[in-house]
């Protein structure tokens, strides 16, 4: 019997085919997180205070594709803002809360947040254009879908800075 797991011989690191990604991150800059990290405006919106990202509180309330969630936030006005977008991918990713599961996101800050896909605007590759990336809320889990496929939207724009 062998120790090695059967994927790890698919990798071409191991004399397979396959292709594995990996992105290296380093550590945080040491400073303290804010706490609380949300700010609810009560204007429909919340600030997250350690990005500087202002975001829609409550999500379209229904699935899109990813061009119905394009125009939706082109056309979102909201605490009276109008600049809103469909987050990166990276930015969507921070709202991930590890300690949370189903919905893995700040549920006081985000009392209706689902535990679902939300699309981002980051496409996939710049070859393949048809896809693009989601974060789903169950877990946490970012990957990519045809963006004829309907997913949820939560839009967000920058913080003014003062």
């Amino acid at each position: 019997s062998s120790d090695v797991c059967s994927s790890d011989l698919e990798t071409i690191s191991a004399g397979g085919a396959k292709r594995f990604h990996a992105r290296c991150v380093r550590g945080g800059t040491g400073a303290a997180h804010p706490s609380p990290r949300f700010t609810v405006n009560g204007d429909g919106t919340v600030t997250d205070l350690e990005t500087r990202l202002v975001w829609q509180q409550a999500d379209a309330g229904r699935e899109l594709t990813w061009s119905e969630a394009q125009a939706y936030a082109q056309a979102l006005t909201l605490g009276g803002a109008d600049d809103w977008r469909l987050p990166t991918i990276a930015e969507l990713q921070s709202l991930n809360d590890e300690s949370r599961r189903d919905p893995s996101i700040d549920t006081r800050a985000f009392p209706g947040a689902q535990a679902t896909r939300y699309w981002s605007e980051t496409t996939l590759f710049s070859r393949d254009t048809s896809r693009a990336w989601f974060l789903e809320f169950r877990a946490g889990i970012a990957s990519y879908d045809t963006k004829t496929v309907a997913h949820a939207v939560r839009c967000v724009r920058r913080a003014l800075t003062r």
